[in-house]
């Protein structure tokens, strides 16, 4: 700008009118000069101001189209219609589907209130058995925590949102945006101690801190390039024996079936690869004084994909029995995992409610299964409770059993691919 002035005065300085009206030996001619001199800059100055406050004009305008609520902000009119946009969406999905749809009326109810009120409308479908929203909602809440962050947000302060609902689908979103940045070790550090200090403080939001713990796995299988070991030192950063395990868990989780990304190796694989890679799993990534076996996490992880791989195409109509052989088939995935078995079979126990579907009959025979069945009962009573059923009043309505089916019998669908083959570098076991 200053160079185009300069050369702007030389030039003027050859106009005819300077030879009149400019005699360069006077001190009135040597004020005019810097007059003239002022005068040209205000004028290009001025307008250099006004392109810039039209360009910042219009990135403000396009930014406050894209805004969301305040976070404290609660709006019951917004969260109403909210609901109302949930309903229609499911019934759309019966004639045909659109992955989109609950995205975009969370996008919408976004605008005017918080993400609180929008996962309170959404849990409140969920106890009132609306299976649609509850299969459909995780997915959506992940694009929404991205596009939270993506939009201008502070990762690190969206992460304190005390939101859990949907498998912790927002908590997920924001630590997804914030792995793109591919975060160093140091940043890594810092949001573990987030994870382990400042979320999940209260009562109702005790389990935001796993969702936390599980969304940094997630995110270190992105942030690391797709780096098995360097995703274990991401993890090796968190304070905690437990959610060192629940973020080796989300690693798996997001190599195997991401929520996001048109990439994954697919569930299909667990069965063959997860007791391999369990097997020759690295033993020394934990730091110093950790007391849980490192291989903890990569069981763990095995026990929640393969009930993902097992109840991934479950219908909310199918008999007990065939259910029952659904679980029969899990038990035999986690017997694969030789040290690891109980582990696997504790992670199942964990699964089991929400992705049975609160068949009584089904659950309890799962939790007779496992290690400890009162506790497994105590908590599938608990989830029952929680949408207004009686567990020991169904279990009592189910009618006889008849001839067990044996899960070997039953032709299982062959799970979706979730990308393209091989677009992975490599595999884990590749790396190990």
């Amino acid at each position: 700008m200053l160079i185009i002035f300069l050369r702007l005065l030389r030039d003027l300085s050859h106009f005819e009118i300077f030879d009149r009206y400019f005699i360069e030996d006077t001190v009135f001619s040597m004020v005019k000069r810097f007059l003239l001199g002022g005068l040209v800059i205000a004028l290009i100055l001025g307008s250099f101001f006004i392109v810039n406050f039209e360009d910042d004009k219009s990135k403000e305008v396009f930014k406050e189209s894209k805004a969301f609520a305040p976070i404290e902000l609660r709006d019951s009119l917004i969260e109403g219609e909210f609901e109302k946009d949930l309903l229609t969406c499911e019934e759309l999905s019966k004639s045909s589907p659109n992955l989109d749809c609950i995205y975009n009326a969370m996008r919408k109810a976004l605008k005017g209130t918080s993400p609180v009120g929008v996962f309170d409308i959404v849990n409140n479908l969920i106890e009132k058995g609306n299976l649609y929203v509850g299969r459909e909602c995780h997915v959506a809440g992940h694009k929404i925590g991205a596009d939270w962050v993506l939009s201008g947000s502070n990762p690190m302060d969206a992460i304190k949102i005390e939101e859990i609902r949907c498998e912790g689908a927002f908590t997920h979103g924001v630590l997804d945006a914030w792995a793109l940045e591919k975060p160093s070790l140091e940043e890594a550090g810092e949001m573990a101690d987030i994870c382990d200090y400042e979320v999940g403080q209260s009562y109702e939001s005790s389990y935001k801190k796993v969702w936390c713990w599980d969304g940094l796995g997630h995110a270190a299988w992105v942030a690391s390039g797709e780096d098995y070991l360097n995703s274990l030192e991401r993890c090796a950063l968190i304070d905690d024996a437990s959610g060192r395990s629940y973020c080796v868990e989300g690693v798996f989780m997001e190599i195997y079936e991401p929520a996001n990304y048109d990439r994954g190796r697919g569930l299909g694989k667990v069965v063959d690869e997860l007791p391999k890679i369990c097997e020759k799993h690295p033993m020394a990534w934990l730091p110093a004084g950790a007391s849980e076996d490192p291989r903890q996490g990569c069981w763990q992880g095995a026990g929640y994909l393969f009930t993902r791989l097992v109840t991934w195409d479950l219908s909310p109509s199918e008999e007990t029995e065939l259910i029952k052989a659904r679980v029969d088939r899990l038990v035999s995935f986690c017997k694969l995992m030789g040290d690891g078995k109980d582990v696997c079979l504790e992670r199942l126990q964990m699964a089991s409610a929400p992705n049975f579907r609160y068949n009584a009959a089904a659950l309890n025979y799962a939790c007779s299964l496992y290690k400890d069945p009162v506790f497994c009962l105590d908590g599938v009573k608990s989830e029952f409770k929680q949408i207004s059923r009686d567990f020991d009043a169904e279990l009592s309505l189910v009618k006889s059993e008849g001839e067990r089916v044996d899960f070997r019998k039953v032709e299982w669908r062959k799970p979706p691919s979730l990308g393209v083959e091989g677009k992975i570098s490599h595999s884990v076991l590749e790396q190990l």
